[in-house]
């Protein structure tokens, strides 16, 4: 059974929009094996946002997205309430996922433009079988800052990134928590350069990320040493492999792990006519 809604609306400088949803699925055992092929389970989903258009240049947009899922499988008699010694199996998942989304928006001019977006995700898993039971709650964030500079033959884009991923295992079993906790920071540069009216030049100056993990410690990898046998030592990711050696310096004291991305350069190709 699936029932779902959605309302979308527009008052002068501000907007909405909501939908909602609800999922409902029965036990399903079309072979009469005595086991679920689809369990039962029942979903709702709840996402609003809104809208708000402050002036003709800047424009910010805020949302939700919510999701509960309840979800059984297993013995069909241990499903139907007539479980014992012999129909004792079952699958109990519970899940929740909650994410928020923010964008913000300013336009300078013709020319210039700032961005910023934001999510935070809230993801929280309760999984149960016989003799063994699973909790934990997992915190992730994404962000991005960027410049946007155009003019009539080129284009230039330059931000920031960061990263947040953190998960907490609740200790119900002798099994030792699975715990960790990442942060990646990440800064770009693109260029994109039309050459003619039907060719256009892309390259993008990839990042060097920095994995912090958790302090004191400190660690490169992959080893610069690994990287240089795959790069020549003469060539421009040689050189820019080189330049770990500074910043793993510069990051002593942190448990940090680098990754060197080469430059890549695009060259897309489109037929003009007319």
């Amino acid at each position: 059974m699936d029932v779902s809604g959605f309302y979308g609306q527009r008052f002068n400088k501000v907007g909405t929009t909501i939908f909602a949803s609800y999922n409902r699925n029965w036990v399903y055992d079309p072979s009469d094996t005595g086991f679920t092929a689809i369990p039962q389970f029942d979903r709702y989903v709840f996402n609003p946002k809104l809208f708000l258009y402050l002036t003709e240049h800047t424009q910010i947009s805020i949302g939700l997205n919510a999701m509960f899922e309840d979800r059984l499988g297993g013995d069909i008699e241990y499903i139907k309430g007539k479980g014992d010694d012999t129909h004792s199996y079952f699958e109990k998942n519970k899940t929740q996922r909650h994410s928020t989304q923010l964008t913000f928006g300013h336009r300078f001019n013709e020319k210039d433009r700032l961005d910023f977006k934001n999510s935070v995700t809230y993801f929280k898993r309760n999984i149960g079988v016989p003799s063994y039971s699973f909790e934990g709650v997992q915190v992730s964030t994404f962000s991005e800052l960027s410049y946007t500079h155009t003019n009539q033959k080129t284009e230039w884009v330059a931000g920031l990134n960061l990263w947040t991923d953190k998960f907490d295992e609740n200790k119900l079993t002798d099994f030792q928590p699975r715990d960790y906790n990442q942060t990646i920071l990440g800064a770009f540069v693109q260029n994109n350069w039309e050459a003619t009216d039907g060719l256009t030049w892309k390259q993008d100056y990839e990042r060097i990320m920095f994995l912090i993990m958790e302090l004191p410690y400190f660690r490169a990898s992959p080893p610069t040493s690994r990287l240089l046998t795959i790069f020549p030592p003469g060539s421009e990711e040689g050189l820019a492999i080189k330049h770990l050696l500074s910043l793993q310096k510069i990051a002593k004291g942190f448990n940090t792990s680098m990754y060197y991305q080469s430059t890549r350069i695009r060259i897309n190709w489109k037929e003009v006519t007319g």
